[in-house]
């Protein structure tokens, strides 16, 4: 993985262990370059840019495909002619990468090289002036407590994955290598415009399978269930959208309420909700949630085996055209 790794200066080991070259992310590059402790690193936009491995050719053929079967379901959909379970899933997920391919449009694909910026300072000499205990404890390197890494996942209600009540603050491996992926909300908390954001996002991609309400399956039986299914994963995007607005907005007055503590942050609020409740939130909405979206998902295909004759036929795109 390519990116920023800061590089201490040659040091003597009286002043403090010297550690390997880390990871920094763009928060603790200009809280670094404020204090002084390094040079503005010298790259352009353009250099960051030439590391993107990202075909734009390849893109733009994606994006004509999507917009294009988009075009022949409201074709159908004018002419009457069904539309099949796989179809209705392809669309659904044609509506996530749509805003996906929006939010990454910037986003560099692949960055393999590493740019190395050179300290000014000792880490031993910086955690020092800062008063930080974090060469000792850390989650993934000593600059932590520049840009505090957060456990805030978006797949469950009190934002947490499943084993992470049980991770405790390690020091093994120590520092990594490279940052991991983050499927974090900031630590404020989030917008109502974020909120919105995902909203339609996550209500769309869900609501889109209950089009299939009245869809022609082999049974009753399977029709039955796929209506369960999409009630289900709709209904749980709801809760959790509701219970996420609730908290990023009340995470004080509930904490208060529930705990007795003063919460600056929404983080706060997770942090004094026992590990024992929030996994047992996450693994009831996990089960429940994951249940019907492999249902929704092998259903799109086995549903294949008997469909009406409307689905292997083509829109007749002349009778869009004015005749005279």
């Amino acid at each position: 993985m390519g990116g920023f790794m800061l590089r201490e200066p040659p040091t003597n080991a009286s002043v403090g262990p010297r550690f390997k070259d880390i990871p920094i992310d763009a928060v603790q590059i200009l809280w670094l370059a404020e204090k002084g402790y390094i040079h503005w690193p010298n790259i352009s936009e353009e250099q960051i840019r030439d590391k993107n491995k990202a075909d734009g050719f390849a893109r733009l053929l994606t994006v004509i495909q999507i917009v294009w079967f988009g075009i022949s379901c409201l074709g159908r959909a004018a002419q009457r002619l069904p539309i099949s379970s796989l179809e209705l899933g392809t669309i659904a997920y044609v509506f996530c990468t749509i805003p996906t391919f929006f939010f990454w449009s910037n986003k560099p694909l692949d960055a393999e090289t590493v740019e190395i910026i050179n300290a000014t300072t000792s880490m031993a000499e910086i955690l020092a002036q800062t008063g930080s205990k974090e060469a000792t404890l850390y989650d993934l390197t000593p600059l932590d407590f520049i840009n505090p890494p957060q456990g805030l996942s978006l797949l469950s209600l009190f934002w947490d994955g499943f084993g992470y009540p049980f991770l405790p603050r390690t020091t093994d491996k120590r520092p990594v290598e490279t940052f991991p992926n983050r499927k974090a909300t900031p630590p404020r908390g989030l917008s109502a415009l974020e909120l919105a954001v995902g909203a339609f996002i996550g209500l769309g991609y869900t609501g889109i399978h209950v089009i299939g309400w009245n869809f022609h399956f082999p049974t009753d039986v399977e029709l039955l269930l796929w209506r369960i299914s999409g009630c289900v994963i709709v209904g749980m995007v709801v809760v959790y959208l509701f219970a996420l607005a609730v908290i990023t907005f009340g995470f004080k007055k509930i904490a208060k309420a529930l705990y007795g503590i003063d919460a600056n942050v929404p983080n706060d609020l997770r942090s004094a909700v026992p590990a024992s409740a929030q996994t047992a939130v996450f693994a009831l909405a996990s089960v429940l949630y994951t249940t019907a979206r492999l249902y929704i998902i092998v259903e799109a295909f086995t549903s294949l085996r008997a469909q009406p004759m409307g689905v292997y036929m083509t829109v007749e795109w002349n009778n869009f055209l004015p005749h005279f």
